[in-house]
C-alpha cells in the first residue's frame, strides 16, 4: 500500500508541477497522480483516514485523480502557439512556424490567429501541457510497470524491487560502486542454478537489499531536459554535436530516392523500427538505436578537450518504455 500511493508510483510532483504551471489547473497543491487497478484501469486514490486541518497544514493530500484525456481539455496553456496571432485563422492552414508560407502571406513572427476551426483534439485545439504530461507518463513508466529490461543500462523491476533489487546497469565506480565489476548488461551473477547468466534482463541478485547504487535510480530518474539524478554524476543533457562523430554515422543509415512514384518506392521498415525504439527524429541518422552501439558508447575516444581542464566524454544510456525506448545521450565533464 505504501508502494502505491508513494510519489514514485503517482508521480505527483511531476503531474502536478507540469498542470499548474502550464495553465491546466488553478491550484498549487496536486490532485493528480497516477494510479491503476487490478485490471489496469486509472483510478483515483484516498486518504484514509481523511487528513485532519493539522495534516492538510503540513502537505498531506486528501486525494488524487487520473490526469484527464488531453484530446477533450481546453486549451488553456501559456505557450506559444496559443499567443495572439495574426491575420490569418486556421481554415487557411500555415505550416506551424512559417506564418508566411502558403496561399496567404501573413505577419512574420507571429502565429494563426485562432485554433483552429473544428472541435477540441484537433489543429492546435489541445492542451499542449496535458498532452505531454501523457507522453512523459508513457515515455517514462515508473513504479506500476515493469522496466522493458532490453537495452543496455536499463534494467528494473516495479514496486519495491524496482529500487531494492539491483540490477548490472552501469559500469562507472562512481555511480554503481561495488555493483560496477557486473557491467551494463544486466546478467545474473547469483548462485540460483535455474538463472541463465548469459542473458540480459535478470538482476545481479535475486534478493532485496538496502545499498541502492545511484546508477539503479537513473532508470527512472532520468527525464527532458535530463535534469534529475543525471547533474548529480556530473552529466549534462547532449546538444547533439559535442563528440558528433562518434555519435552520427558517416554514411546515410536509410536508403533515399527523390525519383518520381514509382521509382521512389523505398522501404520505410527500417526508419520505423528505428523510431519504434526510440520515438524522435534525430534516430533515423544517429547511431543509438544500434543496441551493440549502445553497449559500448561510453567507452568511445573522444576528440581533443575543450579546454586544458575539461575533458568530454560521450555516454550513453538508454531508457526503455512499454513499446518504446528513449534513448538519452548525454556528456560528462572530469576535471
Amino acid at each position: 500500500m505504501k508502494v502505491q500511493k508513494s510519489i514514485m508510483s503517482t508521480t505527483a510532483l511531476l503531474w502536478g508541477g507540469g498542470a499548474y504551471n502550464n495553465g491546466v489547473v488553478s491550484v498549487k497543491n496536486y490532485i493528480f497522480g497516477e494510479s491503476y487497478s487490478r485490471d489496469g484501469v486509472p483510478q483515483k486514490i484516498n486518504t484514509v483516514p481523511p487528513p485532519t486541518p493539522g495534516d492538510l497544514a503540513k502537505g498531506v493530500l486528501p486525494f488524487l485523480v487520473p490526469l484527464p484525456r488531453w484530446n477533450v481539455l481546453q486549451a488553456p496553456d501559456p505557450l506559444r502557439a496559443f499567443e495572439n496571432g495574426g491575420k490569418i485563422d486556421r481554415s487557411n492552414v500555415d505550416e506551424v512556424g512559417n506564418p508566411n508560407l502558403g496561399e496567404f502571406v501573413d505577419l512574420p513572427g507571429l502565429s494563426d490567429n485562432k485554433f483552429g476551426i473544428r472541435g477540441l483534439g484537433t489543429d492546435l485545439r489541445i492542451s499542449a501541457a496535458v498532452l505531454n504530461l501523457h507522453k512523459s507518463r508513457l515515455n517514462d513508466p515508473v513504479l506500476s510497470f515493469l522496466g522493458t529490461n532490453d537495452h543496455p543500462g536499463d534494467f528494473r523491476s516495479s514496486g519495491c524491487t524496482a529500487c531494492h533489487v539491483v540490477y548490472a546497469n552501469d559500469r562507472e565506480l562512481t555511480s554503481s560502486g561495488p555493483y560496477a565489476k557486473f557491467g551494463n548488461l544486466g546478467y545474473y551473477a547469483g548462485n540460483d542454478p535455474t538463472i541463465p547468466r548469459d542473458q540480459s534482463g535478470h538482476p545481479i541478485q535475486h534478493r532485496l537489499t538496502r545499498a541502492i547504487p545511484t546508477s539503479q535510480c537513473m532508470i527512472c530518474h532520468m527525464h527532458q531536459p535530463n535534469a534529475f539524478v543525471n547533474p548529480y554524476l556530473g552529466y549534462q543533457w547532449w546538444d547533439y554535436e559535442t563528440d558528433g562523430d562518434l555519435m552520427w554515422s558517416k554514411e546515410q543509415r536509410y536508403k533515399s530516392s527523390l525519383e518520381p512514384w514509382p521509382f521512389n518506392n523505398v522501404s520505410t521498415a527500417p526508419m520505423r523500427e528505428s523510431m519504434l525504439a526510440d520515438p524522435e527524429g534525430a534516430v533515423m541518422r544517429g547511431l543509438w538505436t544500434d543496441e551493440k552501439f549502445l553497449e559500448n558508447v561510453s567507452r568511445l575516444p573522444t576528440r581533443t578537450p575543450a579546454s586544458p581542464t575539461t575533458t568530454v566524454t560521450a555516454g550513453c544510456s538508454a531508457r526503455s518504455t512499454s513499446r518504446t525506448v528513449k534513448a538519452i545521450c548525454s556528456t560528462r565533464r572530469t576535471t
